[in-house]
């Protein structure tokens, strides 16, 4: 263990999740900013808005603003130094281990309650096929009320240069609530344990099994029918990935389209700083700015799911043609 470690003795939790709940006491109590920042996500202004029937809920949280217009193409992110990077951490945060890979740390700009940032410890690119294993131990080891989650290196992630996930409260995301309703209206089996979901603005794939194996296996069979055959890098995607009190593993696959919609780089009043990531495309957009907040449409989460997210009869063909 490094030095900014402390274990679950240390913790007196049971558990990785009793142990990242414990951490984030210990982390308000010890470091002001942090906890200015999770009391100010105690008051922010939400707001709910209908997307022909789908709930999307608008967080102003200003103290997002750094994730949200963060710039990571390839220039920007040699020119700084990585913010996972054990050695750049800020001195006051402290981590728990998990599998000697990864350190769990608490999130210090939160969008839920409870939010946590989970690096690799290595300096390693955001690529999921192989760490998908590692992002469903995490949720096993979290436990139920707390999800795991995985932005892709195109599609959210602001440090796409350096492997990790991120945890939060489970029943805080909309489409929790939606998913099951949406695979009866929408749903073809693509196997024992997979369903794609052709919604016209939420298309997903849901993998749900007990078996950690067929899990794995079943993602890693989506992944690569995603894939762009001649393409190194991954397709793109947003991973959540929950254990209900029942145990059997929930998997919400998100494919995407395109990282950012077309208003995020359009000029003057045009402009929204809407970079939607696993938990914008869930249904808790993160507005940084009060102006954009304010004036989010039905229409502007139309246009931002349509754009982001391939149609639902190109993820037929691609899903069901392999």
């Amino acid at each position: 263990m490094s030095d900014r470690e402390l274990s679950l003795t240390d913790l007196n939790a049971d558990s990785l999740g009793a142990a990242a709940v414990a951490l984030l006491r210990q982390q308000r109590r010890a470091w002001p900013m942090l906890a200015d920042n999770y009391a100010a996500l105690a008051e922010v202004r939400l707001r709910e808005v209908d997307v022909d029937g789908l709930v999307f809920r608008l967080q102003f949280n200003p103290a997002r603003i750094a994730s949200s217009g963060a710039k990571v193409d390839a220039k920007s992110i040699a020119a700084r130094p990585c913010f996972l990077c054990e050695q750049n951490l800020p001195p006051q945060q402290r981590a728990v281990p998990f599998c000697d890979r990864y350190q769990v740390l608490v999130n210090p700009f939160p969008i839920l309650p409870e939010h946590f940032t989970v690096p690799r410890r290595a300096h390693v690119p955001q690529i999921i096929r192989d760490a998908f294993p590692d992002l469903v131990e995490l949720t096993r080891q979290i436990g139920p009320h707390l999800m795991a989650f995985y932005n892709g290196p195109r599609c959210g992630a602001s440090a796409p240069d350096h492997l990790h996930f991120q945890a939060g409260n489970v029943g805080v995301l909309p489409i929790e609530a939606e998913v099951d309703d949406l695979a009866r209206r929408f749903g073809r089996r693509l196997g024992d344990h997979a369903t794609l979901i052709a919604s016209p603005l939420r298309p997903l794939v849901l993998i749900e099994s007990d078996s950690v194996s067929e899990v794995v296996r079943a993602f890693r069979q989506i992944h690569d029918r995603l894939a762009t055959p001649g393409v190194a890098d991954e397709p793109m995607m947003n991973v959540l990935c929950y254990a209900p009190e029942n145990g059997r593993l929930r998997v919400l696959v998100l494919p995407r389209a395109r990282h950012r919609p077309s208003f995020y780089s359009a000029e003057g009043d045009s402009r929204i700083l809407l970079s939607p990531g696993a938990i914008d495309m869930g249904g808790l957009c993160v507005c940084p700015l009060v102006h954009d907040f304010d004036r989010i449409t039905a229409q502007h989460l139309r246009q931002m799911l349509t754009e982001v997210s391939p149609p639902g009869d190109a993820l037929i063909a691609t899903l069901d043609a392999r």
